[in-house]
């Protein structure tokens, strides 16, 4: 049962990347089409970086169950290294050009959750899975950034903190991934209201969502506090300008992406929000029975 469990929940982890990379378009980001505005990585690296998580994913569900019994804090203790692998199998299966650090957080905390709550016999609720993969981090944000400087900072997420305060993927996870149960909300809403459409109108719209929300690290990082604030705005604008019931325009994405890649914009931070989403709604509904 356990195997087929922590099979499950990676496939639910994996899934949620792939179908968030093949959404087209995707202002600054990869798409089957076009690359990344900023790195220049394309779908088909993006892909072969996700295929080879999987195996990650699975440990990090089995992790979840076998730790089940131990204190939060001393389960991420054997969880990180399993993260770190991921890292590296990413990076192999792309020939250095994919790392996912963002989803392979996120979503390996979620998977480890769900195992964590499978072998403690609860529902794999939405709150449920966020709070117990919140609670493997508890004190992170403090532990890895807060003394941070410049002969230490070793990414682009930690150069964002030092710089702006911005906490990206670890603050998102110990604060109970909250933009990410918004967006997974906003997502099952607007399925509920246009379900006669496709996954890229749906997921496109939630996409520009989070980006007018989200304090995206990667753009802080790259492109500096004007461009994310140019990037948040005009993601605003374009959700003001469809209304309250309708989705954003393929056209008005269009144009999005093509002022973002102008300026070498790519709310990386972002797609992986929406990654997480996908991967709660996933979780949450499968029927592990």
């Amino acid at each position: 049962m356990n195997n087929i469990f922590v099979f499950s929940a990676a496939n639910a982890a994996a899934k949620a990347i792939l179908k968030v990379t093949a959404v087209h378009p995707k202002p600054g980001l990869a798409t089957p089409i076009d690359i990344n505005a900023l790195d220049g990585v394309n779908y088909n690296q993006k892909l072969d970086a996700c295929m080879a998580l999987i195996p990650c994913f699975i440990n990090c569900a089995s992790i979840g169950v076998e730790t089940a019994e131990l204190n939060p804090e001393d389960a991420f203790s054997i969880l990180r290294p399993a993260l770190a692998v991921g890292e590296q199998s990413a990076l192999l299966a792309s020939k250095g050009a994919v790392r996912l650090r963002g989803e392979i957080f996120l979503l390996g905390l979620l998977c480890a959750a769900s195992g964590r709550l499978k072998a403690q016999k609860l529902n794999l609720t939405r709150m449920a899975l966020t709070l117990t993969a919140s609670s493997f981090v508890r004190g992170l944000c403090e532990r890895e950034l807060f003394n941070l400087n410049l002969d230490n900072v070793k990414t682009p997420g930690e150069r964002a903190y030092l710089n702006f305060g911005i906490e990206g993927v670890r603050g998102e996870a110990e604060h109970g991934y909250s933009l990410s149960l918004r967006a997974a909300g906003l997502l099952s809403n607007i399925t509920d209201m246009h379900g006669h459409l496709n996954f890229r109108n749906l997921a496109l719209h939630t996409l520009i969502y989070i980006v007018s929300e989200n304090s995206d690290a990667c753009i802080a990082a790259h492109n500096g506090i004007d461009k994310l604030i140019y990037a948040q705005s005009e993601s605003k604008k374009i959700l003001d300008e469809c209304g309250e019931f309708n989705l954003v325009s393929l056209e008005a994405a269009a144009k999005l992406d093509k002022d973002f890649r102008k300026y070498g914009i790519s709310p990386r931070g972002s797609e992986v929000i929406l990654a997480a989403a996908l991967c709660i709604m996933g979780l949450s509904s499968y029927d592990f029975k």
